[in-house]
């Protein structure tokens, strides 16, 4: 009867030590997963950002031109300001 009892203890304990050890393995294997997705939504952030910035350029650049002394010249300066200034864009995709 012991000796069953034992056998029993052994194979649980067994498993207990295996199903850590397969739960760390997971732990990890999620963390590599997470970290893999961060970087394909930075990569996608920052493509996304590159064709707002064209659109944008394209947008007022072409109405900046035509009317240059006008409310659109002021708007492509302060775009300007969004794309490279210390509170636009560029610090949401750094």
């Amino acid at each position: 009867m012991y000796r069953i009892a034992n056998i029993v203890l052994f194979v649980l304990a067994i498993f207990v030590i295996m199903g850590c050890s397969c739960s760390k393995t997971l732990c990890e294997r999620n963390i590599q997963d997470e970290i893999l997705n961060v970087d394909k939504l930075r990569k996608q952030s920052k493509k996304e950002y590159r064709y707002i910035k064209e659109d944008a350029e394209r947008l007022f650049v072409n109405s900046a031109t035509v009317y240059p002394d006008t409310l659109y010249c002021q708007q492509y300066t302060s775009l300007q300001g969004y794309f490279y200034g210390e509170t636009g864009f560029d610090l949401y995709c750094m």
